[in-house]
């Protein structure tokens, strides 16, 4: 009887452990899981931080705002240019119609009329220039919208880099909302981005100058005044502040150059006045590459003047690094010779 009674407290026993089991194994399985994706998105995030990973990042970033204006402008200037059509064509036919209706053509008559029929359509594209930002293209199957990707894109990065040409700007509510919580995201992204490559950048020009720049030098020296050098206390090798500045100016001059050959209308003097608005992140926007009415090669243009200036701006970040560094040492030598500094403490 006591067997029997055992027995089957054993079997009633055997699922509720096997039960167990199973939940301590489904509860080790996810702890498992879960300590695995926060190792992975420890590594994620390291490599997002990292040289590579914040310029992939920020090079995904400004592709996504080229394809998200893209996707919300474009229709409002296809739009517009097929407005500008509409009433080109409705002007010039009241103007033939009025032209007909005249039994005795006068000049004084006619150009009355036909002065305010050519008023009001200068007025309507007067508006539609301002208001809606047509940039004198037709609307025809060879025609470059000012939203096409590559514009998109510029205008993604010149609202990141807070540089804002204003040659084109949102037109409709959701283009300007979106710009809003665009520009929140990626100002500080950029920020962030521009300084760690210009720093890692420094790092890299730093060495570069002194085991390739300065070892020539070296060479080219007498033996006499490398042994003088040699025999000074050894310290670290900055890059001198002109060097950085020659870097500026030949960066502004080879911009100069290529924006003043690709360009029709432009000049040097025009390409190194864009250039350096554009790196100083002033932008006033009365020159761009591939805003003119000429459609050849602009998205092209485009893309060399977005190029230029993330790499410019990653540039300028270097240079900064570079003569922040030769600064601080100046100002220790000035401070310690006109007695400012005390020379033991340092």
């Amino acid at each position: 009887m006591h067997e029997n009674n055992w027995r089957t407290g054993y079997k009633n026993n055997v699922p509720h452990e096997t039960k167990v089991i199973k939940k301590t194994k489904k509860s080790l399985a996810w702890r498992t899981k879960k300590k695995l994706a926060i190792i992975y998105l420890k590594k994620f995030l390291g490599f997002l931080l990292s040289t590579l990973g914040l310029f992939i990042l920020l090079t995904s970033y400004t592709i996504f705002g080229g394809f998200l204006f893209h996707r919300i402008e474009s229709s409002k200037e296809v739009q517009t240019q097929l407005d500008v059509k509409t009433s080109r064509a409705y002007h010039v036919d009241k103007l033939w119609n009025t032209t007909k209706s005249m039994n005795i053509l006068f000049r004084q008559n006619w150009s009355n009329v036909a002065s305010k029929i050519l008023r009001n359509y200068t007025m309507f594209v007067f508006n539609i220039t301002k208001c809606d930002g047509w940039n004198g293209q037709d609307r025809n199957e060879s025609a470059e919208l000012q939203w096409s990707f590559t514009g998109s894109m510029l205008y993604s990065v010149t609202v990141i880099t807070t540089i804002g040409y204003g040659h084109i700007a949102p037109k409709t509510d959701e283009g300007r909302v979106v710009t809003i919580f665009y520009a929140l995201v990626g100002i500080p992204l950029c920020i962030f981005s521009v300084t760690h490559i210009g720093g890692f950048m420094a790092t890299i020009f730093r060495f570069l100058y002194k085991n390739i720049f300065c070892g020539l030098c070296c060479v080219c020296f007498n033996k006499m005044k490398r042994q003088k050098s040699f025999s000074r206390e050894p310290s670290k090798k900055d890059v001198p502040i002109y060097v950085s500045l020659l870097l500026i100016a030949g960066y502004i001059g080879l911009g100069a150059l290529l924006f003043g050959l690709w360009e029709n209308d432009w000049n040097v003097l025009i390409g190194s006045y864009f250039c350096f608005i554009t790196l100083s992140t002033i932008g006033f926007g009365d020159f761009v590459p591939g805003a003119s009415l000429d459609p050849s090669s602009s998205q092209e243009k485009l893309v060399l003047c977005t190029l230029y200036l993330i790499v410019g701006l990653a540039l300028l970040a270097m240079c900064f690094d570079l003569m922040q560094e030769e600064a601080r040492c100046l100002l220790k030598t000035f401070g310690k010779k006109i007695g400012l500094i005390n020379s033991e403490k340092i």
